[in-house]
């Protein structure tokens, strides 16, 4: 299996996200958007979005991503732990950049 790259999104990236564009699916490869399902805040303000990649002629997968968290998708190589502990760092040097 191959690595795919860990996202973590910003309020922007999931505010603008759009049919056409290009995002996770949920096997963590980048493929085409065709449907835009919902878009919220959840009950802390974070903004999330569903959505629905392209990933064969007639088929497509659902996926999300919300705002300050890992995309997790079946792609991911590490632990539940790790990824925990990547997202603390990512989120620490967004803030500082």
């Amino acid at each position: 299996m191959t690595e795919r790259p860990l996202i973590l999104p910003s309020r922007d990236d999931v505010a603008n996200l759009k049919i056409g564009d290009l995002a996770p699916d949920c096997w963590g490869r980048m493929a085409e958007v065709v449907e835009i399902a919902a878009r919220k805040e959840d009950v802390s303000g974070k903004l999330f979005v569903l959505y629905y990649t392209r990933t064969g002629p007639t088929s497509r997968c659902s996926t999300s991503m919300k705002e300050d968290e890992l995309i997790r998708h079946a792609g991911l190589l590490q632990s539940s732990a790790e990824l925990a502990a990547i997202e603390r760092r990512m989120r620490a040097e967004r803030v500082g950049a």
